[in-house]
């Protein structure tokens, strides 16, 4: 059983561009924390990824739907890669 098994890509979607839901995973040793915020005063989608807390990338989205179309991990997107995330 994978972790597609476990948690449905078609959930994480609606829970994360319709719900505004914040979410941490495992990716080959280094996490990804996608969470939103504010940056120069618009409300942003960002994306923290690096191997622990105080060695990371940080990167900012206009929206979710923006960020999942980017090849970040691996020159994959998060769906791509979504069994292989812990």
């Amino acid at each position: 059983m994978g972790f597609e098994d476990e948690f449905p890509w078609e959930e994480f979607y609606e829970r994360y561009v319709n719900n505004g839901e914040e979410f941490d995973f495992k990716y080959k040793g280094k996490w990804i924390s996608l969470s939103f915020g504010y940056k120069d005063g618009e409300l942003v989608t960002a994306l923290a990824y690096g191997t622990d807390e105080d060695y990371y990338e940080l990167l900012y989205f206009k929206s979710p739907k923006e960020f999942l179309k980017k090849k970040i991990f691996d020159g994959k997107t998060l769906k791509e890669i979504w069994n292989e995330l812990s």
